[in-house]
């Protein structure tokens, strides 16, 4: 569960030019986080990729904002939206990408309401729904869409071009 700099050289790079003023709340969180890092700036992104998987901030796509993250004390994933996708400097020469998750605090009382976490502590995508139960009153579902298996590719002695073909013939 590890982030490379590779799928995006041009994140790792510092330019105090393109930075923008922390939020104070922000602020206080990132140095609870890292109290030697300089906090009072930052270089603010839209996107980042993450093992070949676009996220977003919850303000740029909703859907793609949805990430698990993995609990450092467990094997837990705790669903959250990023908020915001950040890099500071955290050294005189070492730059750090951090997110701002939010939400996760309802799941694990190991979190607050926004929580930053690294790049590599984001697992998936999720996707989640919620309802009402008669029982239970109100739920909400989530579910990984983490990749499990490779694409599927039909061939003649393929199940999946059985199904493909039965689907057709029902005008699906």
């Amino acid at each position: 569960m590890s982030f490379t700099a590779v799928e995006q050289p041009e994140v790792v790079i510092w330019n105090p030019m393109a930075t923008s003023k922390v939020p104070l709340k922000l602020q206080t969180i990132v140095r609870r986080y890292n109290s030697n890092a300089r906090v009072d700036r930052a270089q603010f992104l839209t996107n980042i990729t993450i093992r070949g998987l676009r996220y977003t901030t919850s303000t740029k796509g909703f859907g793609n904002s949805c990430a698990l993250l993995g609990l450092p004390s467990s094997d837990i994933k705790v669903p959250a939206v990023i908020d915001s996708i950040f890099k500071i400097q955290a050294s005189v020469d070492t730059v750090e990408i951090l997110l701002a998750a939010v939400g996760a605090s309802i799941w694990s009382s190991e979190l607050g309401d926004l929580e930053i976490v690294k790049p590599g502590s984001v697992d998936s995508h999720y996707a989640s729904l919620s309802f009402e139960t008669a029982g239970l009153g109100a739920v909400i579902a989530v579910i990984s869409l983490a990749r499990v298996s490779p694409p599927v590719q039909a061939d003649d002695d393929s199940d999946m071009l059985d199904i493909t073909i039965a689907l057709n013939h029902l005008d699906l």
